[in-house]
């Protein structure tokens, strides 16, 4: 998560690569968390 102002964040990822790569781009701290919870791409 990276804070962009207002309140909002931008949510990532890292890949096997080492490069970070922004799923979601002004979201809120809580749609962040449930993204987290519910994408499949922060799954284990």
């Amino acid at each position: 998560m990276e804070h962009v102002g207002d309140a909002k964040f931008t949510l990532s990822f890292m890949r096997h690569t080492g490069k970070w790569v922004a799923l979601f781009t002004g979201i809120s701290v809580d749609e962040c968390l449930k993204a987290i919870q519910d994408d499949p791409w922060f799954m284990p």
